[in-house]
């Protein structure tokens, strides 16, 4: 998989990826200390403001699999395991079910494990964990797709 912008056909703009943003702090996912190896801990924290500040830990991709690549890891949001509370961390593509989404409204659902995106205790600090959990309609369930583009 590379990590090759794609354009959008409506506006000819060269999409980047999208931050993932939560509707409870507006922090956005990101990798934890933006490291990018296999099993990393996906965390939320404040957006890059991208001068000097590599944004592409916070930037992901939507590919047609159904996975969400990361665009400085180039892995995929990975549920770690099967019960609720379990770490989201980064993995290479497989083709097991625990790395498919899909968006329903402000939702990031893991249809297989009926599980959501969820930030874990209603944590409102920089760096707290992202975790699978049963959807709740939370606001830490929350999420807003923020197209970065140029």
């Amino acid at each position: 998989m590379s990590n090759v912008a794609s354009v959008s056909i409506a506006t000819g703009k060269c999409i980047l990826g999208y931050y993932i943003q939560s509707r409870m702090n507006g922090f956005m996912l990101d990798l934890d200390g933006g490291r990018t190896s296999a099993g990393t801990l996906i965390i939320v924290s404040p957006m890059k403001n991208g001068t000097g500040e590599d944004q592409s830990s916070q930037l992901w991709f939507f590919d047609q699999d159904g996975t969400i690549r990361n665009k400085a890891a180039d892995m995929v949001l990975d549920i770690s395991g099967s019960i609720d509370g379990t770490d989201l961390i980064i993995w290479p593509k497989t083709a097991r079910k625990n790395q498919q989404w899909r968006v329903d409204g402000v939702y990031l659902v893991c249809p297989r494990a009926r599980k959501v995106v969820d930030i874990a205790g209603q944590n409102q600090a920089a760096g707290a964990h992202i975790i699978a959990w049963p959807q709740n309609s939370g606001l830490n369930q929350q999420w807003n797709l923020v197209l970065k583009s140029e």
